[in-house]
């Protein structure tokens, strides 16, 4: 019989938080669960570790790839592909959860049909992490999907984690992974919003995820170097086009102020300034006017030192 949640954990170089995650998973309070490991071609420990869970009851699968494949949201696809489950869980490799995670979000799911997708709250912080769960009696938030997306993914993602997220499985269609196959760093941003758009979504304010951000963080670095911005905008217009949500003016006051601080920090890149400006003006106007303002204002008038780099 199939198990009602596939857990996939996807691995690239996590050996020294490969451990704590595993155990998070396959000792949660609900058990009807399956575990798909896939590890990414790391060079460090991770493959003896995965190795040392391959014969557990709920590992049902351990794939390492010869190559780095280059981009995670190809191991999502992989292990969607390979899932069983009813429900799909994406548990990242360098995070944790409370035990209770799953049966938390599986009840959410079960009694709610056209629920697509529910996600809890997360922490940064691990050393106040116990301080800082909420108390019993948190009500949930659920709402429709479009409306989710104009209130919570227009200006950055409201789910910030995957490992924070437990997905229908029937609303990852195969369109999906064409959408987002071309995305590197906000791949799952997109992801959310399909899926979102399938039906509803819940948010359950406790904070039942423990999410990293080290120095090998993937989105820290695409933060760093300005990737976030200009994928960030190929979404927005991903979402003009496809569903025709639009952008609201603080919205795009948002985007000008990210765009062009983020310009002043990484530098004035050629070709990343004129994608930006084309995909600018595809999607809101009033970003690229913005734009403009907000360079000004930070390089001449802002109390701020922002530091930019010499090329």
């Amino acid at each position: 019989m199939d198990p009602i949640v596939s857990v996939i954990v996807p691995n690239y170089n996590h050996a020294d938080f490969l451990i704590e995650r595993i155990e998070s998973v396959i000792h949660q309070t609900y058990s009807d669960f399956e575990v798909i490991i896939l590890d990414d071609a790391s060079t460090d420990t991770s493959k003896n570790i995965i190795a040392s869970y391959q014969d557990h009851p709920k590992v049902t699968n351990t794939i390492y790839n010869c190559k780095n494949s280059g981009n995670l949201f190809l191991q999502w696809k992989k292990g969607v592909e390979l899932a069983q489950g009813k429900y799909i869980w994406i548990a990242e490799s360098d995070d944790i959860c409370q035990l209770n995670f799953l049966e938390t979000l599986v009840l959410l799911l079960e009694n709610d049909p056209q629920l697509m997708l529910a996600y809890t709250d997360s922490e940064f912080d691990n050393l106040n992490w116990i301080k800082n769960l909420q108390s019993k009696g948190v009500k949930k938030v659920t709402y429709e999907g479009k409306k989710f997306i104009l209130q919570n993914m227009l200006t950055s993602p409201a789910i910030i984690n995957a490992s924070a997220v437990l997905i229908r499985k029937k609303a990852i269609g195969e369109s999906i992974f064409t959408q987002c196959g071309n995305y590197k760093t906000t791949f799952d941003w997109l992801f959310w919003c399909n899926i979102a758009m399938q039906g509803n979504v819940t948010f359950y304010p406790v904070k039942l995820n423990f999410f990293r951000q080290h120095l090998q963080s993937t989105s820290l670095k695409a933060t760093q170097k300005g990737y976030f911005v200009t994928e960030g905008l190929q979404v927005i217009s991903y979402l003009k086009k496809t569903y025709n949500i639009n952008l609201n003016i603080s919205q795009s006051k948002i985007w000008s102020s990210v765009w062009a601080q983020t310009t002043l920090i990484t530098g004035y890149q050629r070709s990343m300034f004129f994608k930006n400006t084309k995909l600018a003006f595809i999607t809101s106007p009033q970003i690229l006017i913005y734009f403009f303002y907000y360079i000004l204002k930070f390089k001449f008038f802002s109390t701020i030192n922002i530091k930019i780099p010499k090329a």
